[in-house]
């Protein structure tokens, strides 16, 4: 991981987080499609990218996470830790979580150029060593455009409590 590219990096996440909370929100349904009448340039290539991230999951499939992860990713966990794009695909390779579903709700993409913003929700369905396993959870993603191409950059994830 370059160091080089984490202030700025920083930096831009900041950025966007603040002018988002300035702008309308634009929230996709379910399925994630874009709307018709998309207004911002980037935003079906955001949703893209997202849904071959999900992808990636439903399929274990570790070269196809790797084309969605910049190679700086850095990753924030509903857990308070913090790891790196390596930590990560290690840890998918040799994960037992199995996902079944990954329904993605009230989901809306800001484009800053060529950094977008995605937020949304996410119902996960899955099995770990067998046993059922069901996660809520709020997600945001950052997205950079380099070379004409969408990665991620951060992500960070939050768990939504649910009622008992």
């Amino acid at each position: 991981m370059k160091t080089t590219f984490a202030v700025p990096i920083f930096l831009v996440s900041v950025l966007a987080f603040a002018l988002a909370a300035q702008q309308p929100d634009t929230r996709m349904g379910p399925q994630r499609k874009a709307p018709a009448t998309s207004a911002q340039p980037g935003e079906s290539a955001a949703l893209q990218l997202e849904h071959d991230w999900t992808q990636a999951y439903l399929n274990h499939d570790v070269a196809a996470l790797e084309l969605v992860l910049a190679d700086d990713w850095t990753y924030s966990p509903s857990d308070g830790s913090f790891k790196t794009r390596s930590q990560y695909i290690e840890e998918f390779r040799v994960d037992t979580m199995k996902y079944q579903s990954i329904d993605q709700q009230n989901v809306s993409v800001r484009i800053y150029g060529n950094t977008a913003v995605v937020r949304g929700e996410e119902v996960i369905k899955a099995t770990d060593s067998g046993k059922p396993v069901t996660l809520h959870i709020r997600f945001t993603d950052v997205l950079v455009k380099t070379n004409g191409r969408w990665h991620a950059v951060a992500s960070h994830e939050s768990t939504i409590p649910q009622a008992t």
